[in-house]
């Protein structure tokens, strides 16, 4: 369902935002403010698409903010490996499962940006 891609958008991206603030210091926030803000505003726009999902594209809009941040705060981290491994992995294992099994979740297929048609199309996605 549409809401569930949502949540689990919204939960990882607010856990990798959490991981950069928790893991890095005040000088680190500072010098990234623009990426901070603009990862907090991916939070609020996959926040309203619980309720409005067309939100759920413009939280993909300022997701890449989110995922840039995340790898500067890789390469400035001084955690352990395993914990930057870990969250690789989850990335990329997320990326793979929407990619290939959940891809009407983000309505990925068919694509369009906007439909100019005049008639009502039928679609498979539940809506």
């Amino acid at each position: 369902s549409p809401a569930l891609a949502a949540f689990l958008n919204l939960s990882f991206y607010a856990i990798l935002l959490i991981w950069v603030y928790l893991n890095h210091s005040k000088q680190f926030i500072i010098e990234n403010k623009m990426l901070i803000w603009c990862g907090l505003t991916c939070i609020f726009f996959h926040l309203c698409a619980l309720q409005i999902l067309i939100f759920e594209r413009f939280g993909l809009y300022f997701s890449i903010f989110v995922v840039l941040l995340f790898v500067k705060a890789l390469y400035a981290s001084r955690s352990k490996s395993t914990i930057k491994i870990l969250l690789i992995l989850v990335l990329l294992i997320r990326t793979f499962i929407v990619l290939e099994y959940r891809n009407e979740w983000l309505h990925l297929v068919p694509y369009s940006f906007y439909d100019f048609g005049d008639y009502y199309h039928q679609t498979d996605f539940g809506y």
